[in-house]
């Protein structure tokens, strides 16, 4: 897995912002976006959450399936699909 080290929830939105969203977005897009990738960004924190408690197999078997969802979804993007 090829995933640059970010420590923020900040630093993963400005390495979106800088590598997705398109220079010539309006600043009405940038503010949707950015609240929908905080919306994103505070779903997966209560998920986690919300099963800190599981034995680890379990654990990394359901992060192992979120990273799965996640790759599904970008591919579908990638072919239009999405």
């Amino acid at each position: 897995m090829n995933v640059k080290a970010i420590e923020t929830v900040e630093q993963a939105w400005q390495t979106y912002n800088d590598t997705v969203l398109p220079k010539t977005a309006s600043p009405t897009q940038r503010i949707e976006t950015r609240r929908a990738f905080q919306g994103g960004a505070w779903a997966i924190l209560n998920m986690l959450i919300a099963h800190a408690d599981d034995d680890e197999e379990i654990a990394l078997a359901r992060i192992k399936q979120w990273h799965r969802e996640c790759i599904d979804f970008r591919d579908a993007v990638v072919k239009g699909e999405a």
